[in-house]
């Protein structure tokens, strides 16, 4: 919990250069951590669930704006493998602090700060990430992450195109990949759509696969999130 604490309070004391929305933005179904942060007393829900060959998992997120440009987010994993029982997989903290504003070609930057418990290996995992995003139109933009996993033994990159033909509708191709020193890199794609029904309620689903692999490990996620 030291460790998380620390976390906590290096992105807390970050000088705050933030944007909020008071319309839902969502951190999901995507693997690209986004550049947004709920407005201060702002609470939101985010739920998924994901689909794959041998295994199904329900993904809760809670997400709470502290003050302008920074969030706290609770997030756990429950899923099911095959024949094996229902189980909590992991219990996360992290902070969104919003470090820059987009100003012409530099981008949006947010810093995220994970503290998590893995109840499967039965250790805490601490890990961080940077996300950016560039506005190319009114309809087009980029998003990318840099950031660790597994207590920073892991690099992970995204890489996403999206495109929103209208205010109510975004749809987006990604690229996204987990490097170690000690194993070949995991290399995966997705592409989705999020329909915003009114400016607090939205549903999405999305579907990936892994490239360059023996096995094509599909997988499905759709989901729904909720602006209080």
């Amino acid at each position: 919990m030291k460790q998380l604490f620390f976390i906590i309070l290096i992105i807390s004391s970050i000088p705050i250069l933030a944007q909020d929305l008071d319309e839902i933005n969502t951190d999901r179904p995507d693997q690209s951590e986004g550049v947004y942060t709920l407005s201060p007393k702002k609470l939101q829900f985010e739920n998924g669930f994901t689909f794959a060959e041998n295994s199904f998992a329900d993904n809760l997120m809670l997400r709470y704006g502290l003050w302008q440009g920074t969030e706290v987010r609770f997030s756990t994993d429950i899923s099911k493998i095959k024949s094996e029982k229902w189980q909590v997989d992991n219990l996360f903290v992290s902070v969104k602090q919003h470090l820059l504003s987009e100003n012409e070609w530099i981008p949006s930057i947010t810093l995220v700060g994970y503290g998590g418990y893995d109840f499967r290996d039965k250790t805490f995992k601490p890990d961080v990430c940077l996300a950016f995003e560039n506005t190319l139109s009114e309809q087009f933009l980029l998003a990318y992450n840099i950031g660790t996993a597994e207590k920073f033994q892991n690099l992970t990159t995204t890489f996403q195109v999206g495109y929103a033909p209208l205010k109510e509708v975004y749809l987006f191709v990604e690229y996204f990949a987990v490097f170690n020193a000690e194993t070949l890199p995991s290399h995966n794609i997705d592409t989705g759509v999020l329909y915003m029904l009114n400016h607090k309620f939205q549903i999405d689903v999305a579907f990936g696969r892994a490239l360059f692999s023996s096995s094509a490990d599909f997988f499905v996620t759709t989901g729904f999130s909720y602006l209080f």
